[in-house]
């Protein structure tokens, strides 16, 4: 007698030639009490269904020549009059056509999936479902509409019309598409606004599709793409021929590094077995001159930094075990007490899951090395084995892309929140509920570290769990709001740091001070300020050039700081349940369309060959009804 909940292994050999199987299936079915003959009749319906979605609803990548909908897809590429194109999918099974217009301030979209029944595409600052704005079109109705999501739940239609006009769609054996365009800026608090992202130093904008075969929108399972990364303003229409700084087409963050840079080395922990503890800081530390291929004597000067991941010997990614990593610069070479948070460290790179390569401005760079202030290179990553796992051996570490000459600037990089130990928060507790925790950093703190203006080419921000929204500040005089910057709506699983979309802006010192804000949302009392995994973290880090004129000032503006003049007014608040955000909300005022902004349905420039797949899907299904009563019989 089987126990309540039993699971079988079951293995399968490929099951048609059509399916192009490439390793044995394998499935772990629950069981409640399943005699032999039903296990045989469900595992049947299971395979059945697994030949269904691949050999009658087509195959599972655009770009694979043995898929049902390579041909008709490739057919259709032909069609598409827009520059910019992205796969997106572990097997390219969503590919993206787009450019912006500059004189309509639209975004020209076309989307391809290769699935029979709906197709999703959105922007999120997460890099997930959570805080998205997704357009999704599905084929039975021929429609296109707007929705977005504050959690992973069915996303939600916004409440005003949909800002999408829609001019063709596609339906086919093997493929759905659409094309479609919006405002850059819709105006409306239930959509994102489209930056212009075309710049290298500028992120690019994250990007998530998800897909399915039922007839209408559907949970997607794993037919999802999330954290992909594209530029929307590459190629834009017509191309400012003014600006040399913007991205060529297709290049994503790390091709430009790789161009752009005389060299790279790799800088990793080494065979490193991951604790069996909740949370591990391992420290390590290397003098730039040993690093390979760099002498004694030799300056690097830094243009970009990115992540290095490590594979096991037992093919495990152990991406997942490193909760985040900092990579700092340390005045002279390495010694014994590098673990002492020597203040004097200056902070480099930041990485935690989901995080893009970094990339610096084109006139700037940061020196290491012989004739520097930063001699050597500390490592300090933080493991999370939540589970336990044993056996993990992980080489995660950093690539660091230099040149060999100087750029015109030195950069530099100011970090805002709780220092660690004894000058910050730690041990502090957060309240139950949603509050706000609001610092602000003094203008006479960027008196001391600034003689002159500093532009801020990159900001950044850090928190744990239980925070769900961020926001940075920047005033001058008292009250001119300067530079805005937030991520609306956080988790921590996607953002780690979240590197915000803006232009450069500039600090002035005697003017200027800054303010930040973490809002967390926690059950109880009990969760605490600290750099453990359970605990919490508010960060805001900026990266800026010149760098200042004294590079061992301690670089820190954070609560109960030593230094006076860098010490910030620290205020919790309670808020409501939204932690004031934006995004999601609707006053009951929806902003007025441009005209010819409805969306049009049908399909004006395609056939329809919807209505054969579905007589090919009900005959197999009839199949499946008459091979059911066989087994029943037997």
């Amino acid at each position: 007698m089987s126990s309540l909940w039993s699971c079988n292994h079951i293995n399968y050999g490929p099951l048609f030639s059509c399916l192009n199987l490439s390793r044995v299936i394998q499935l772990d079915v629950n069981c409640w009490n399943m005699s032999h003959r039903f296990q045989t009749i469900f595992s049947f319906f299971v395979l059945a269904f697994a030949a269904v979605q691949r050999c009658v609803l087509g195959g599972e990548s655009l770009t694979d020549p043995s898929s049902s909908a390579y041909e008709e897809y490739s057919n259709f590429v032909s069609t598409v009059p827009y520059p910019n194109q992205k796969f997106m999918g572990n097997n390219d099974e969503v590919s993206v056509f787009w450019e912006v217009d500059l004189e309509s301030d639209r975004l020209n979209l076309v989307v391809a999936a290769a699935a029979q029944g709906w197709v999703g595409f959105g922007i999120s600052d997460t890099g997930a479902m959570k805080g998205a704005d997704m357009v999704i079109f599905e084929a039975a109705t021929k429609e296109l509409n707007d929705y977005y999501s504050m959690d992973y739940v069915r996303p939600e239609l916004d409440d005003c019309p949909s800002d999408w006009t829609m001019t063709r769609s596609v339906v086919t054996d093997s493929f759905i598409a659409f094309e479609a365009s919006r405002l850059i800026d819709t105006k409306d608090d239930q959509d994102i606004r489209i930056r212009d992202d075309s710049g290298v130093y500028i992120s690019p904008t994250i990007v998530i599709a998800a897909w399915g075969d039922s007839p209408n929108l559907a949970f997607h399972g794993k037919n999802r793409a999330v954290r992909s990364a594209l530029r929307f303003y590459q190629q834009a229409n017509p191309i400012d021929v003014s600006r040399s700084d913007v991205v060529e087409s297709g290049k994503s963050n790390q091709d430009i590094l790789t161009e752009s840079a005389d060299e790279s080395v790799k800088f990793t922990v080494d065979n490193f077995t991951v604790p069996l503890k909740t949370s591990h800081y391992k420290l390590k530390c290397v003098n730039i001159a040993d690093l390979p291929g760099i002498s004694q004597n030799e300056t690097i000067n830094v243009i970009g930094f990115a992540h290095s991941p490590s594979i096991d010997n037992n093919g495990v990614d152990t991406t997942g075990f490193v909760h985040h990593y900092i990579a700092m610069g340390l005045p002279g070479e390495c010694a014994a007490d590098v673990a002492n948070n020597n203040p004097l460290k200056k902070v480099l790179y930041i990485w935690a899951p989901g995080q893009d390569p970094m990339l610096y401005p084109p006139k700037v760079s940061y020196p290491l090395g012989s004739n520097t202030a930063l001699k050597g290179l500390v490592l300090e990553i933080h493991y999370s084995n939540l589970n336990l796992v044993e056996d993990v051996v992980d080489d995660t570490g950093i690539e660091i892309f230099y040149m060999k000459e100087p750029r015109e600037f030195d950069a530099q990089v100011m970090v805002l929140g709780s220092a660690p130990g004894p000058f910050g928060i730690d041990g502090t507790p957060i309240p139950a509920g949603t509050s706000r925790h609001e610092n602000a950093c003094p203008e006479s703190c960027f008196s001391m570290h600034f003689q002159n203006p500093v532009t801020i080419f990159a900001e950044g921000f850090h928190m744990h769990y239980n925070g769900v929204r961020i926001t940075g500040q920047l005033k001058r005089d008292g009250s001119e709001i300067v530079n805005k910057a937030s991520v609306e709506v956080w988790d921590y699983d996607q953002n780690g740091v979240r590197i915000v979309q803006q232009e450069p802006y500039q600090i002035i010192p005697g003017r200027d001070s800054y303010t930040y804000a973490c809002y967390f949302d926690t059950d109880d009392n009990t969760t605490l300020f600290g750099q453990d995994t359970t605990q919490e973290m508010c960060v805001a880090i900026l990266w800026y050039y010149p760098a200042t004129n004294d590079p061992f000032l301690p670089q820190y503006c954070g609560p109960n700081f030593v230094f006076p003049k860098c010490r910030t007014n620290y205020t919790p608040i309670m808020v409501d349940k939204n932690a004031e955000r934006v995004f999601g909300t609707h006053d009951g005022i929806c902003p007025s369309k441009p005209e010819g902004n409805e969306p049009i349905t049908g399909n004006p420039t395609m056939p329809d060959t919807s209505s054969a797949s579905l007589k090919r899907l009900s005959g197999i299904f009839e199949m499946l009804l008459v091979a059911l009563a066989i087994s029943v019989a037997v």
